[in-house]
């Protein structure tokens, strides 16, 4: 069962109480959600525009128990939320179903995170093949991370940016998020794919991405992989990705550190940077 607004303008959902099911929003208009705790997940914001949601909470236990998925949709903004999560966390994509269009201007900020399977936040896997779709904008600023378990190294990263089904990605800005000591997966992850368990094709590529003021912390007690950056081919790259501050373990990452002049800074983090990959940076 969930809430569903839909075809709807000017709704306001308000309260600290509990819900049965999630809250599914679908081609609506100025939509504001304060408070609120559902344990089965779910939440939706698909073909919407101009909604805000503000201290909701959700614990899930279930098979594909997402805390929220966005679809499509613009002016999103999501604050001060907690999700701890049997699936994503956090998941914004394109085209699925019967959603369709670009996204812009979506953000998620003040809140935390706690994935037991899958990701804390994943970005762009679904999409529109048939008539390409561009997410626009994406600013993901002051979270805490707090567990990332996941044994699939496809399906890993703390930060996920999975770029697939023809999609292009612009744009993004990753501020002050700091990452606790989680148990099973990758700090991050950010690939043009063409996944063929979820996707009918490849993505179009990523750009832009500054990632300003990152820290993580690990006890080197857990199973950490490398984190991973890698294009799909020449005309579905990656480009133009600046770590600005980065700090791993309390050292401060960057291209002009004290370092063997034969190492590449991303050893540092570690961090594999495959093929089709231009302009990454490590800036102060």
């Amino acid at each position: 069962m969930d809430n569903g607004i839909h075809n709807a303008k000017g709704v306001n959902v308000r309260g600290r109480g509990f819900l049965r099911g999630a809250i599914n929003v679908q081609n609506s208009t100025n939509v504001e959600v304060d408070g609120g705790f559902a344990s089965n997940g779910g939440f939706i914001i698909a073909q919407s525009t101009g909604v805000h949601v503000r201290g909701w909470k959700s614990i899930t236990s279930h098979q594909w128990g997402d805390g929220m998925d966005i679809y499509c949709s613009k002016d999103v903004l999501v604050e001060q939320v907690f999700f701890r999560t049997s699936d994503d966390c956090f998941a914004i994509y394109q085209h699925r179903d019967y959603f369709y269009g670009d996204s812009s201007n979506i953000t998620l900020r003040d809140s935390s995170l706690w994935a037991d399977v899958a990701h804390p936040i994943n970005i762009g896997t679904h999409g529109n093949i048939v008539n390409p779709e561009t997410m626009d904008r994406v600013t993901l600023q002051n979270l805490d991370i707090l567990d990332h378990r996941e044994p699939q190294i496809d399906y890993e990263g703390c930060i996920a940016l999975t770029v697939g089904d023809e999609n292009l990605i612009t744009n993004v800005l990753v501020d002050d998020v700091r990452v606790e000591d989680f148990r099973w997966g990758m700090l991050l992850s950010m690939r043009v794919v063409w996944n063929s368990k979820y996707n009918t094709g490849a993505g179009r590529g990523l750009k832009n991405v500054t990632v300003k003021g990152l820290v993580y912390n690990s006890s080197g007690k857990h199973t950490v992989n490398p984190a991973l950056i890698q294009g799909y081919a020449e005309d579905r790259a990656v480009e133009f990705v600046d770590f600005q501050g980065l700090n791993i373990n309390g050292l401060h990452v960057w291209d002009n550190m004290a370092k063997p002049s034969w190492y590449q800074t991303s050893d540092f983090v570690p961090m594999i940077v495959g093929s089709f990959v231009r302009n990454l940076t490590f800036s102060a």
